[in-house]
């Protein structure tokens, strides 16, 4: 097995839709979890340790529909005589002879057949397990196998739109009352499905879109919509103001409070439950701190969980101005950066120019631009 060359898409900051999108493009065609070997042979080892550090290798190996992935943490095994012959005897089964190099390689084993190098070769253990081995032995010749079908015509993927990703879905959904995971759309062969709906505004909007629930499967509990309301209800009753996250943590439900961002926004369920946002220490403004206590430009202050409402909030003011989409440039100099990546991640530009009712900015001729500028000159 090769490394795929479709490397993932690298990004400033993973969460686990960017890690869930890398990692069905670099396991596509993968009969088994790759090994951390393979992950930085792949050009794919930044994501590998993200893997490692967001729910672990066995768990997003479930994830992908995928066997193998719980294997010690890091790829490494400590070779053991007792961790040798168990491996063995799994890998020998019921033969008698020693297995050759690529079949040690096809099981996932090439540490192993290193391993034994330094203790003692295949001369020791295949004595030990009781297998013939020869210093002189070649791999099996292969059987022949009748000539294979002629290729079928490569069928291109449908152009996905918003009208073509509700038909396919109202199909796939038929008689589901909640969202699939991505294996369930992969083992369906709908992956094409799946990743237009990634990039036609998500799964939560198109949950929500086709009347499924949501369900959020982090934490080790299956979280919808409903339970976060029945989790704040039970934790906000008697409560004017809102909690903060240490009164969330002290009382034990750290993991409400994330649900809880994740359907929504902190905000939103301040504003449903009619709660008082929970009073700030105010800082003294005088002399040297002055500057230090000024509010920090939205832009450069701590990062936003973002809604389409908030996202319409955001960049609905430079619309209106501009009477058009605006270009990425007076994005950035509105300091709106962040709101436009966000805006990406909702659906694309496209959608958001549907939203506006605008058109997408002139596209700028530099040739003449520069041509004028030189009779200018």
């Amino acid at each position: 097995m090769t490394a795929s060359a479709n490397h993932p898409v690298r990004v400033a900051r993973w969460d686990e839709e960017s890690i869930r999108r890398a990692l069905s493009e670099f396991v596509d065609g993968w009969d088994r979890w790759p090994t951390c070997e393979e992950f930085a042979v792949g050009g794919a080892k930044g994501l590998r340790e993200v893997v490692s550090r967001l729910h672990g290798p066995a768990w997003w190996a479930q994830e992908m529909g995928l066997p193998g992935g719980d294997r010690p943490s890091g790829g490494v095994r400590r070779w053991t005589d007792e961790r040798i012959h168990a491996t063995l005897a799994e890998l020998l089964g019921d033969r008698d002879t020693w297995p050759t190099s690529r079949e040690f390689d096809d099981a996932g084993l090439h540490s192993l057949r290193e391993a034994l190098r330094r203790y003692g070769g295949p001369a020791r253990w295949s004595q030990e397990m009781g297998v013939s081995w020869t210093p002189s032995q070649r791999p099996t010749r292969r059987r022949e196998h009748p000539p294979s079908p002629p290729p079928q015509p490569h069928r291109p993927w449908p152009k996905w739109t918003e009208h073509t990703i509700a038909l396919e879905l109202e199909r796939f959904l038929d008689g589901r009352r909640d969202w699939p995971r991505h294996v369930e759309f992969v083992a369906a062969g709908q992956k094409g499905l799946y990743h237009a709906v990634l990039k036609h505004g998500g799964p939560h909007t198109w949950a929500d879109r086709m009347g499924v629930e949501w369900v959020d499967r982090r934490g080790g509990r299956r979280w919808t919509e409903t339970r976060v309301r029945q989790g704040l209800a039970e934790f906000l009753s008697e409560r004017a103001v809102w909690p903060t996250r240490r009164e969330f943590i002290d009382e034990g439900r750290r993991a409400l409070f994330d649900a809880a961002g994740r359907f929504g926004g902190i905000e939103r369920w301040r504003r449903e439950f009619g709660l008082r946002r929970s009073p700030r220490p105010v800082r003294a403004r005088t002399g040297a701190n002055r500057h230090a206590s000024a509010p920090a430009h939205p832009a450069r202050g701590r990062q936003r969980h973002w809604t389409d409402a908030r996202i319409a909030e955001a960049i609905g003011p430079l619309v209106d101005q501009l009477g058009r989409w605006p270009t990425k440039r007076e994005f950035q100099r509105a300091g709106l950066r962040n709101a436009l990546k966000a805006a990406y991640d909702h659906g694309g530009s496209a959608r958001w120019r549907a939203h506006f009712g605008v058109s997408a900015p002139e596209p700028v001729d530099r040739c003449s631009m520069l041509s004028a500028s030189q009779m200018e000159s």
